[in-house]
């Protein structure tokens, strides 16, 4: 995904409704990009294109690190690229290709229950070095690390239905309960989306 690298506005302090994408990007179709979701495919204009792109979030990876990739930071983004945002941003909700998610409660329960989680890439496990974090990427090739816990549930998806069952199959004693693990993995998601390590798509699809 093409993004422009510059600072973020301040976010507020309560836990914000992240925006995700969903569905994988597949190709291009003439002047139309194609994102598959739930076996079905979707095309969609550049200006709807690059809305559902930048929700990926910020490719570099101090900013994907540290945002709160918001509907106020995805409409932000866009707009440096001169996108309105807003219309596209609703029109892409309406067809399943953006939700929104809080990291805590209920909203993020319901959203872990309508999604699944696709890794995209090999899990490389830890090293010596850094034995408390995950290596993603291709051999050869790392190209994102994570805490034990999205390491967990990024493998867990690959068999389970939705992103609730992987977050409650990754629990143990220690571990904290499924609601935990699940604030802290959507607290990841945008690091991982953002190079593609994964992708989401519509639960059981």
């Amino acid at each position: 995904m093409s993004h422009v690298t510059t600072s973020l506005p301040a976010t507020a302090s309560a836990p914000p409704t992240l925006m995700f994408p969903i569905g994988r990007y597949t190709g291009r179709d003439g002047a139309e990009h194609e994102i598959t979701l739930a076996g079905r495919t979707v095309r969609l204009p550049a200006e709807h294109f690059s809305v559902w792109a930048f929700a990926h979030g910020p490719v570099d990876p101090v900013l994907a690190r540290n945002a709160s990739w918001d509907r106020t930071a995805l409409e932000w983004y866009a707009r440096l690229a001169r996108v309105d945002a807003p219309p596209l941003i609703t029109e892409l909700a309406g067809s399943g290709l953006l939700a929104g998610a809080p990291v805590t409660g209920p909203g993020a329960v319901g959203f872990a229950r309508r999604h699944r989680a696709v890794p995209l890439m090999l899990g490389l496990g830890n090293t010596a070095g850094e034995p408390e974090r995950f290596r993603l990427g291709f051999f050869g090739e790392d190209l994102i690390d994570v805490d034990a816990h999205t390491y967990d549930v990024w493998s867990w998806s690959a068999v389970e239905p939705d992103l609730w069952a992987a977050c409650d199959a990754s629990t143990d004693p220690d571990a904290g309960n499924a609601a935990w693990i699940l604030g802290g993995f959507l607290r990841d998601l945008h690091r991982l989306l953002s190079v593609n390590a994964v992708h989401l798509d519509l639960a059981g699809s």
